[in-house]
Parts: structure tokens; C-alpha cells; sequence
């Protein structure tokens, strides 16, 4: 039996249909928005891929002339500064006094120890000379004595030798003179008387031409003794005269260890300019400090840096760097660029660089590098950079795109990078 009064599809067909496709039209203020930022997200992924970004190291160094600073320290310890010859700022040329140091021992006298002993060396050393110079004079003496001799031998020899030519002949006269009186003798024409006066005068030639080549002999054997001598004597008197050079020698060492433990000045190496003194006088020395610095004349300005290990693989000969002085804020000096000249190819480990003014670390490398400015403008002035002035300075080692950096972590997992 029917409810209503019309079916129930006539009732549901009459109501609002809420149901189908709602077409509407865009706004353009909706199509602009879209626009600007498909423009934007494009601009965003082209600047990501295109753009680089540098990775720099900041390192530190600090400023020295290119043929280095000379450090002067005391040779030996215990001792006091005397006298100070220059000042703060002075040019030296090499060989000008610097300063006079003074090791000696005081004694109970007014002079020291080591003065007594040097006047007692030196008297010794005089005397020692006079001694050599007199060895010298009776050497040559001797030795024109020994060749004065060997000349009056050679002719005594020669006057000897003519001696026992006419005692052989004398003897050979007499031996025949005897035969023909022995025959006579036989034949009875001279008596045993006249026989005996003949052998007698036969043997009285025989012992006299004996006893003159006996006398040639003994010359012969004095002017070979005398050869000898004078063959040896050079190396007789060079002993004798190396004795006294010795003990010269010796002496010349005594004083040259007092010179060292005595009175010592220090002289400049080279033209240069005094700096940083800390010597005093009457101040004790100490070993371990410089007495002062000498900064070498025309000496170029150049800057030093200690570059880490980790940051050196990349660096080369003329690569820019930029560099933050200390003494000279870069907020209001702004920054300033020097190149690269050379890196040591040895490492410096921490304590290896006692005179570095900055502190070592870590292990590093030495690097040089030179200034496109040795000025700073100042305030209205040209201020000139000076030796030891400490800064930082930015190396850059490398180059990527701001893309790659973003996917630094992703893509050092694959080994890209």
C-alpha cells in the first residue's frame, strides 16, 4: 500500500543532485603564482648544478725577509755583556763590532784568572820562538860546518891519493932496486952489507905507500860518514824543530781556549740591520735567548706559513692566497693577496721550529709566498709591514659545485668523491 503521495523515485529525483563532475575556471592570479615558482624552482636547480663553491683552509705564518733573520747567541754560557756597540735600528756592515761578552774568572788580584795565564803562555811562547830561531841559526851553522868539512876532506883525499901514487911508486923503485941487488949478491959483486941496505930501503917504500893508502882509506870512510850526515841531517833538524813547533802549537791552543773563555767580541756577518736587541750591558748571557737580530739590507719581504698536513695537497707555485694581518683588522683593511713561491718538501714536526713566532702543533709544511703590497694605507698613510708581524690567510684547495656539496654525504658513500 502506498505511503506518499508520489513513489519514492519521483521524491529523490526531484532533490538537488550533489553528485558529478564541478568544472571551474582558474583565476589568474592562480596562474601567475604557478608560474613564478616553476621559474623559481628552475633558477634554484640551475644555480646548484652551475654554481661552484670553493674549499679553502685557513692556515697561519707570519712575515720574514726572503734571506732569512740572523739570530746571534752567546757561544759559550756564564758569562756577562761588557760592552754593547750598536743600537736598536743601526746598518752594520760585516765585520763591525756588535757586542763584547765576557767569560773570564775574577781573581784576587785586579786581573782575572785567565789574563794571569795568558801573559804566563805568551812569555812562554816568546821564549819558545827565540829558542826555535836560535835551533834554526845553529842548524844552518852546522850544516855549512859539515859542508866545509866535506870539502877540506875531498881534498885531503885528493892530496892523499897523489901521496900513495908516489909511495907505490917509491915502493916499486925500491922492490926492483932490491931484486937487482940480491942478484948481484949472488954473483958476488956486493957484500951482505949492501943487500941489507937494499931490502931495508924495499920495505921502508912498502910500509910508507901502506900507510898513505891506510891515510886514503880513512879520508874515504870521514867524507862518506860526512855524505851521510849531511843526508840525514834535514830530517835530524826537522825533528828537532817539529818538537818546538809543537809545543808551540800547544801553546797556541791553551790560548785559544782562554780567547774562547776569556774576553769575545761578535761581529756582524753581513750589511744588515740591528734588530730586537735583549742584550744588556752587565746582564749575564743566556744561551737559549738571542743576543739580537739582524734583518739582511735589501732583503725582500715575504710571507711564511705552516700549512697542515691535511691542506697541502693542493697547493702550487703561484696559487693566490688571501691573507688577514693581525696588527691591521680586515673589517676595516680589508684583506690582501700574495702567491705562492715555493713549499718545502719536507715535513716540520712540533718542536722543530724553535723560531717560528707562531706555535707548531701539528706537522706542516713550510710555505713561501710573496706580497703584491709591502704597504698598508692606514689612516691616510703608507704603513710598511715589518719582520715578524704575525697574520691568517685562506688557501683554497679545491673547487665543486654547490650541488655536489649538498650530496657530499650521499656521494662520498659511492667513493665519487
Amino acid at each position: 500500500m502506498r505511503k506518499g503521495l508520489f513513489r519514492k523515485q519521483v521524491a529523490q529525483h526531484q532533490r538537488p543532485k550533489l553528485h558529478g563532475e564541478i568544472l571551474m575556471a582558474p583565476q589568474p592570479v592562480f596562474t601567475l603564482i604557478t608560474c613564478l615558482l616553476v621559474a623559481w624552482v628552475t633558477s634554484v636547480v640551475a644555480y646548484l648544478a652551475t654554481s661552484s663553491y670553493a674549499r679553502k683552509a685557513t692556515v697561519t705564518g707570519w712575515l720574514e725577509p726572503d734571506l732569512g733573520v740572523i739570530r746571534l747567541y752567546s757561544p759559550l754560557p756564564h758569562g756577562k755583556i761588557s760592552q754593547l756597540f750598536v743600537s736598536e735600528g743601526d746598518s752594520v756592515e760585516k765585520g763591525d763590532p756588535l757586542v763584547e761578552l765576557d767569560f773570564t774568572t775574577p781573581s784576587n788580584s785586579h786581573s782575572s784568572v785567565e789574563s794571569e795565564l795568558r801573559n804566563e803562555l805568551i812569555k812562554t811562547k816568546q821564549r819558545l820562538t827565540q829558542t826555535l830561531e836560535r835551533t834554526r841559526l845553529i842548524q844552518q851553522t852546522e850544516q855549512a860546518q859539515y859542508l866545509h868539512e866535506q870539502q877540506a876532506a875531498q881534498k885531503d883525499l885528493t892530496s892523499l891519493v897523489e901521496i900513495e901514487h908516489l909511495a907505490q911508486q917509491q915502493w916499486v923503485l925500491a922492490s926492483d932496486a932490491h931484486l937487482a941487488q940480491r942478484r948481484l949478491h949472488v954473483e958476488g959483486n956486493i957484500s951482505k952489507l949492501e943487500l941489507d941496505a937494499a931490502a931495508l930501503q924495499d920495505l921502508s917504500a912498502k910500509q910508507r905507500f901502506r900507510e898513505a893508502k891506510r891515510n886514503a882509506e880513512l879520508k874515504r870512510a870521514l867524507i862518506q860518514e860526512i855524505n851521510q850526515t849531511l843526508l840525514t841531517l834535514p830530517e835530524t833538524h826537522a825533528n828537532q824543530r817539529v818538537q818546538l813547533e809543537n809545543q808551540l802549537s800547544e801553546i797556541d791552543k791553551q790560548l785559544l781556549h782562554l780567547d774562547k773563555s776569556g774576553t769575545r767580541i761578535i761581529y756582524a756577518t753581513s750589511s744588515s740591520v740591528v734588530s730586537t736587541i735583549q742584550a744588556n750591558e752587565g746582564h749575564t748571557v743566556d744561551v737559549t735567548k738571542p743576543l739580537m737580530n739582524l734583518l739582511p739590507q735589501n732583503a725582500n719581504l715575504e710571507a711564511r706559513l705552516l700549512v697542515p698536513v691535511s691542506a697541502a695537497g693542493f697547493l702550487n707555485k703561484g696559487q693566490q692566497i688571501s691573507i688577514r694581518y693581525d696588527a691591521f683588522p680586515y673589517q676595516k683593511f680589508g684583506l690582501h693577496q700574495g702567491r705562492i713561491e715555493s713549499v718545502s718538501q719536507s715535513l716540520i714536526l712540533p718542536g722543530d721550529w724553535v723560531a717560528a713566532p707562531i706555535h707548531v702543533n701539528e706537522p706542516t709544511y713550510l710555505v713561501k709566498a710573496n706580497l703584491d703590497e709591502k704597504v698598508i694605507y692606514a689612516y691616510g698613510n703608507n704603513v710598511a709591514l715589518k719582520t715578524g708581524m704575525t697574520f691568517s690567510a685562506d688557501i683554497v684547495l679545491g673547487e665543486r659545485t654547490i650541488f655536489e656539496w649538498l650530496l657530499e654525504p650521499i656521494l662520498s658513500t659511492t667513493g665519487r668523491l
